[in-house]
């Protein structure tokens, strides 16, 4: 057996609060209940509140050890000696009726976990056990660990999983071997699998085959301890979709801080990304129109120059034809938010191409030069931009390059409805001689081939050296409609 002295020395010097308890006031109060013929205990107890008051007043601590001062802040054994009740909190009266129901039973051990109150009132939370030695519980040995660290942590750990799983952005984890470890709803949301679909699968699943080859690169910065912050890729839904992602990676690490794994953040930035395009398709497009405006400016003076006999015809002239061009000008701006200015267009197709030519159609020659036939008919607002765009483009080509560079070439264009199709032919003659451009890839030909698309048409062009021809064949519906 240990010696006292040993069994003391054990006592003072171990790591958690240990409390020497007398509790045979207690195990008298327990024979008095039974002689009185109670049955339930725990019912007893629970309408006669005041017992279990009682009960812990009939509790004495006969010795606390050194662990135990520093917990509840106090410098002497005595100020701990007397009682219970000043370190027990309201809500600790349910934990002692089980206690008091276990003695009742018959064990000889009660454990659980609770809150106590130190001298200067801070709350503590503890893991607790109770061992009842004696005929009487008169040397029962109480022994508690204060996990109010580990209590706190265990709560802000299930605040950042609620905040985890509620995030709008894609959060995974993943080990260094690139198998995902955990899945939030966010991720969910903007990859489509399933938690138990991704979770022990590989995280290259989500990356597209001509992007794999950025996971050893990233592993690398992880396990160097590096963070990779707002990196912009492409990654893969589950149905094949391909979307832009903003995405974060930071070392894993743990309890020793050993790098384990990798945590990310993905950010779909999609939409963000659409509206950078639009932006830069805006500036390109003002870019073209620029340089198309002084090309044609530079045509509208010569071509007014061929008829004009004196200083003053040849202003007037130039005036009236720049004027014309403002005004077509405008009817191309709709696309960028100008509703009402769609609305007043003209609402026809011959009317609409009418307008855009009007610069050029001025003069003894107009009729032979330009010529316009076939079937017209009503145009939406939006389709009205659309042709208004595609026309503008022609016009300005034929000024710059084609039949309206020169004094005798000419233009013929001819519509004709056929079912549910409207196929416009646009034919230079009398030009300059033509060849195919070089490259299709400029911007005037990029604008052509996308607006022809919104009204569910194709464009083509034949570019004979007598003279260009464009056929145009779009949905009779988009047009209208």
């Amino acid at each position: 057996m240990i010696g006292q002295d040993r069994y003391r020395e054990i006592f003072d010097a171990a790591p958690v609060s240990l409390w020497d308890v007398d509790f045979s006031g207690v195990a008298a109060l327990l024979d008095r209940w039974r002689a009185e013929g109670t049955d339930d205990l725990r019912a007893h107890l629970m309408d006669h509140p005041e017992e279990v008051e009682g009960a812990i007043r009939r509790i004495s601590v006969l010795d606390v050890n050194s662990f135990t001062l520093d917990l509840f802040e106090v410098d002497r054994n005595q100020d701990l000696l007397h009682s219970l009740a000043g370190i027990l909190l309201p809500d600790t009266a349910s934990i002692f009726i089980d206690m008091l129901v276990t003695l009742w039973n018959g064990l000889r051990r009660f454990g659980g976990e609770t809150r106590l109150r130190t001298v200067s009132g801070r709350e503590v939370e503890v893991a607790f056990t109770l061992d009842f030695r004696g005929a009487r519980f008169e040397r029962t040995l109480v022994s508690l660990r204060d996990i109010t660290a580990q209590k706190s942590a265990e709560r802000a750990g299930i605040r950042l999983a609620a905040l985890i799983d509620s995030s709008e952005d894609a959060i995974l984890t993943k080990d260094l071997d690139s198998i995902i470890t955990s899945w939030n709803r966010g991720a969910t949301e903007l990859f489509g699998y399933a938690a138990e679909e991704a979770i022990g699968k590989p995280v290259t699943m989500l990356m597209p085959a001509e992007r794999r080859d950025e996971e050893p690169a990233i592993l690398a910065r992880i396990r160097a301890g590096e963070r990779i912050e707002h990196y912009e890729t492409v990654r893969q839904h589950k149905d094949g979709t391909l979307i832009d992602i903003s995405l974060s990676v930071s070392p894993l690490k743990n309890a020793d801080g050993t790098i384990i794994g990798a945590s990310k953040i993905a950010r779909d930035i999609t939409e963000q990304k659409r509206a950078q395009e639009q932006e830069h398709l805006l500036i390109r497009e003002m870019n073209h129109r620029i340089k198309n405006l002084f090309a044609l400016a530079s045509s509208i003076i010569s071509l007014s120059a061929r008829d004009a006999e004196t200083p003053q015809a040849l202003k007037a002239r130039a005036t009236e034809r720049l004027a014309a061009l403002a005004r077509v000008h405008s009817l191309t701006l709709a696309p960028h938010g100008q509703i009402d200015a769609a609305a007043a267009m003209p609402t026809t197709l011959h009317a609409l191409i009418k307008a855009i030519l009007s610069p050029y159609d001025e003069g003894s020659d107009a009729a032979q030069r330009i010529a316009l036939s076939g079937d017209d008919l009503q145009l939406s607002p939006s389709a009205t931009t659309s042709f208004a765009l595609l026309v503008h483009e022609f016009a300005t080509n034929a000024a710059k390059y084609g039949a309206l560079s020169n004094e005798r070439g000419t233009i013929t264009i001819e519509s004709k409805q056929r079912g549910d199709r409207l196929i416009i032919s646009w034919i230079e003659r009398e030009g300059p001689a033509v060849a195919p451009p070089a490259s299709s890839e400029g911007f005037g030909s990029y604008l052509a081939k996308a607006t022809v698309k919104t009204l569910n048409g194709q464009i083509n062009h034949d570019w004979d050296p007598v003279g260009v021809t464009v056929r145009l064949d779009v949905a009779v519906s988009r047009a209208q409609g």
